[in-house]
C-alpha cells in the first residue's frame, strides 16, 4: 500500500528529472504537466498500450527502459503474466523489446481477433454513417503494422457503399488525409442531390396534382397463382384443334374476339417434346400489377442467346429497326439503356430496384418507360419497359408482357407464335436477320464489373 505508492512518486520525480534534464541545454526550461500512467490489471489493453507510449513519448523514454518502467505499472493478473514472461525469455536469453512487450500483453489480454486486424481491415464495409464507418476503419487502422499509405487508403475508399465509392475515386486521393476530406465532401453533395430530388418530387406533385403525377410504379414479377390449372396436349392433338378451327381449351368454335373463362398459354417447349402445355390463369386487369416476388431477366435475354424458351422477332420502335427477344424466362419488359436514350422515351417515375440475371448478378433498374409501341410486321403492341444495360438484344418482352396477350400458341420448333389481338388472329415468326448476333458471356461481364 504506502510502500507501493511511495515507490510511484519516487519513479514519477526520476521521469520528470529525466525530463528535465533533457531539455537543460536545448534553451529554457519548459514546464510539463505532471501526468501520470495508469496502472494495468488486464483489461482494455489497446487504450492502455497506446497511453504508455504518450506517456514515454513526453517523457522521452526509449529502448529497453520503456520495459523495465510499463512492468513497475502491471497488478493483479498482468503482473503475475509478466512473471512468467520473463522468466520463459530468461531461460531462453533473449531480451523483451518493447515491440515484443507490446505483442505478448495483446496476445494474452487482447481480444480473440487480435491476430485477425488485417484481414478486418480488409473486409471492412460501410453499412451505415460514413461517421461511423471512419470510426470503425480508424479502430482497425491503428492496430495493423507496416501497411503502406496507399494500401490504407485503398481498403478506406474500397469500403464505401456504391455511389460513394465511385465519387471519391474520382478525385483520386493518395493520402488517408486527403481521402477522408473528399469522401465527406462527397458524402454531403449526395445527401444534398437527394434531398433536392425529394423536394422536387414533392413540388410537381403539388404543382400538377395528384391526377397529372404519373404512379411510381414497382415492376411486377410473374408468379402462378394458387391452384393453376395445367393441361398437356401433343402436338397431334394442337394440330387437330387447329383444323377445326376449335379452342384448345374449352372445345367450342373459335372466331375472332372469343375469349374463355380463363386465360391461359399454349407452348411447345422444345422440338423434341412430345407434349404442349396448356396453362390456365386468372385473367390480369394490369400489367404493372404487384407482386412479391424478386425481378429476374434470364441469361438468354441478357446476352441475346438462342435458349429452348425463346423467339427472336423483328420490329419498329419509332423508326427504328430493334431485334426483339419474347423469353418467357425473364419476368419483365426491358429494353437497352443506351437504345432508350437514342429514341428519347418519355421517361416515367420509379423507385428504383434491383434485377436478379439468371447467374446471381444484380442489376439496378432506374428508369421505366410507359406503353411504348412496338410494331411488328402487321400488329402494334404497347408495352411498359424498364431500361437494363442489354448486351444482345434491343428490347425483352417477358412475361409481364405475355400475360396480357390471353391465349397464345407458341412452337419454338418452326418459330411461330400466334394470339388473338382486337379480335384478330396474328401471327407472328422469328428473325431471320443475319445482323441479330448472339453475344458470348464474356461480352457482358463488362456490365457487371
Amino acid at each position: 500500500g504506502e510502500d507501493r505508492r511511495r515507490e510511484e512518486r519516487e519513479r514519477e520525480d526520476d521521469l520528470d528529472r529525466q525530463s528535465q534534464a533533457s531539455t537543460y541545454h536545448e534553451g529554457p526550461r519548459i514546464d510539463r504537466p505532471r501526468i501520470t500512467l495508469s496502472t494495468f490489471t488486464g483489461s482494455d489493453p489497446d487504450a492502455w498500450l497506446h497511453r504508455a507510449v504518450q506517456y514515454f513519448e513526453l517523457n522521452e523514454t526509449d529502448g529497453p527502459d520503456r520495459v523495465r518502467y510499463a512492468a513497475y505499472y502491471l497488478d493483479g493478473e498482468a503482473n503475475v503474466w509478466w512473471q512468467w514472461l520473463t522468466r520463459i525469455y530468461r531461460k531462453l536469453q533473449q531480451i523483451i523489446t518493447w515491440d515484443v512487450f507490446e505483442r505478448e500483453l495483446l496476445t494474452l489480454f487482447g481480444t480473440s481477433d487480435y491476430h485477425n486486424y488485417n484481414e478486418a481491415l480488409t473486409r471492412i464495409r460501410q453499412t451505415s454513417s460514413l461517421r461511423e464507418y471512419i470510426r470503425e476503419f480508424e479502430r482497425l487502422a491503428c492496430r495493423v503494422r507496416d501497411w503502406p499509405e496507399e494500401a490504407l487508403v485503398g481498403a478506406f475508399i474500397g469500403g464505401f457503399k456504391f455511389d460513394l465509392a465511385a465519387e471519391v475515386r474520382l478525385e483520386r486521393p493518395d493520402t488517408m488525409h486527403d481521402a477522408m476530406e473528399v469522401a465527406q465532401r462527397r458524402e454531403d453533395h449526395l445527401v444534398a442531390t437527394r434531398r433536392g430530388r425529394a423536394d422536387a418530387r414533392i413540388s410537381d406533385a403539388r404543382r400538377t396534382g395528384p391526377s397529372q403525377v404519373p404512379a411510381v410504379v414497382r415492376p411486377a414479377v410473374n408468379t402462378r397463382p394458387a391452384g393453376a390449372l395445367v393441361r398437356h396436349l401433343s402436338p397431334e392433338e394442337v394440330k387437330r384443334q387447329r383444323e377445326k378451327g376449335l379452342c384448345f381449351k374449352c372445345e367450342e368454335k373459335f372466331t375472332p374476339g372469343h375469349q374463355c373463362k380463363q386465360a391461359f398459354v399454349i407452348e411447345v417447349a422444345n422440338p423434341d417434346d412430345k407434349e404442349v402445355e396448356v396453362e390456365e390463369e386468372p385473367p390480369q386487369d394490369d400489367e404493372t400489377e404487384d407482386f412479391r416476388d424478386e425481378p429476374g431477366i434470364s441469361m438468354h435475354a441478357m446476352a441475346g442467346i438462342r435458349g429452348p424458351r425463346t423467339m427472336r422477332l423483328p420490329a419498329w420502335v419509332k423508326d427504328r429497326k430493334v431485334m426483339v427477344l419474347v423469353d418467357n424466362g425473364s419476368s419483365h419488359n426491358f429494353i437497352n439503356a443506351e437504345l432508350s436514350q437514342k429514341l428519347n422515351l418519355p421517361t416515367m417515375n420509379i423507385e428504383p430496384f434491383q434485377v436478379r440475371v439468371a447467374n446471381g448478378e444484380r442489376l439496378q433498374c432506374t428508369k421505366s418507360f410507359r406503353k411504348v409501341p412496338i410494331r411488328f410486321s402487321g400488329v402494334t403492341v404497347k408495352a411498359d419497359l424498364y431500361a437494363l444495360p442489354l448486351v444482345g438484344p434491343d428490347v425483352v418482352l417477358g412475361i409481364q408482357w405475355l400475360k396480357g396477350l390471353g391465349k397464345i400458341t407458341t412452337d419454338y420448333r418452326t418459330g411461330i407464335m400466334e394470339f388473338n389481338s382486337e379480335g384478330r388472329q396474328v401471327t407472328l415468326s422469328t428473325s431471320t436477320d443475319k445482323e441479330a448476333k448472339e453475344v458470348g458471356l464474356k461480352s457482358i461481364e463488362k456490365v457487371w464489373r
